[in-house]
C-alpha cells in the first residue's frame, strides 16, 4: 500500500520541534503527506517549523483562513520527500485530539493510513518504511484439522521506544532511559504484532497484550474520530481499537 501521511500536532514544543519534524523530513521512504497542526500555545512552535521546512527547501505557497476553526491554513511545497506540507495554526489552544479530527474532516488529509507523531518525538530513519512493510502479514489458520493462510491487515502498527538523552545526561535521565530499554528488551517477543488476535472466541478473539506505543504509530483512517473528551487518549485510542474483531481477508 501506499506510504502513511504523517500528522503532527504540537503545543508548545518550541524546544523539540525541530528534532521532531526534521525526523519526519529524513524519512528513508517519505510519508504520502505531512501535516503539521500548532495548536495555540505561547512560544515559538511556529517560527520553528517554519525555518526547518524551508531548511529543507520547502517554500510557503498558499495561505488560506479557516474561519470556522480560528485557525489560518498553510501550504507548502518542494522539499525533499513528501510533495506538500499542510500546516495549521490555531490561535487558542486546541487538543489534540480535536486537531487531527479536523484535518480528516476537512480531507486536509486523504491517504488511507494515519502515523501520529507526538511533538517531542524523532523517528528512527527506517520508520515510515518498516511500518509499511508491516499493515499486512500473513496468518495460519487451524480450523477442523485444516491448515489455511490468510492475510491480516493490522489496524494498527508501531515500535518501541527509547529515551533521547542530551550530550550530557544526568544520573536519572540515564535511568529513565535504561529502564525503558530494558522493558522494550524483555517485551520484544511478546509485543511482536502488537494489534493481533489471538484466537477466535468471543473472549480471546479480540483481546491485546499490550497497546501500540502512542507517541508514534500508524492507524487505519477509519478508524477515527479520536476521542476527544479524554486527556489519555494515546492510550484510549490504540486500546479501543486494538479490542475490536478484526477481519482477515483471505489469501
Amino acid at each position: 500500500g501506499e506510504p502513511p501521511a504523517g500528522v503532527a500536532p504540537r503545543y508548545n514544543e518550541e524546544g523539540g520541534a525541530r528534532r521532531c519534524l526534521a525526523s519526519i523530513l529524513r524519512q528513508q521512504v517519505a510519508p504520502e503527506q505531512i501535516a503539521i497542526s500548532i495548536n495555540g500555545g505561547r512560544d515559538n512552535t511556529y517560527g520553528v517549523v517554519e525555518t526547518i521546512l524551508r531548511e529543507y527547501g520547502y517554500t510557503l505557497s498558499t495561505a488560506d483562513e479557516l474561519t470556522e476553526r480560528d485557525a489560518r491554513l498553510e501550504r507548502w511545497l518542494g522539499g525533499r520527500g513528501a510533495e506538500q506540507v499542510t500546516v495549521v495554526r490555531y490561535r487558542s489552544q486546541t487538543s489534540k485530539s480535536e486537531s487531527i479530527n479536523n484535518l480528516l474532516r476537512q480531507r486536509l488529509v486523504i491517504t488511507d493510513r494515519i502515523l501520529l507523531v507526538d511533538g517531542d518525538t524523532m523517528l528512527h530513519p527506517a520508520f515510515v518504511q518498516e511500518t509499511r512493510r508491516n499493515f499486512y502479514r500473513l496468518r495460519r489458520l487451524r480450523t477442523g484439522g485444516e491448515t489455511r493462510w490468510v492475510i491480516e491487515d493490522y489496524a494498527l502498527t508501531s515500535g518501541s521506544v527509547t529515551s533521547w538523552l542530551p550530550a550530557q545526561p544526568t544520573r536519572w535521565q540515564k535511568l529513565v532511559s535504561q529502564g525503558r530499554r530494558a522493558e522494550y528488551a524483555f517485551s520484544a517477543l511478546l509485543r511482536r504484532g502488537q494489534a493481533s488476535q489471538h484466537g477466535d472466541s468471543a473472549v480471546f478473539g479480540n483481546s491485546r497484550l499490550y497497546t501500540v506505543v502512542g507517541c508514534g504509530f500508524t492507524a487505519r483512517r477509519e478508524l477515527f474520530p479520536m476521542p476527544s473528551t479524554t486527556r489519555t487518549e494515546d492510550h484510549e485510542f490504540p486500546l479501543e481499537v486494538q479490542h475490536l474483531k478484526m477481519p482477515a481477508l483471505a489469501p
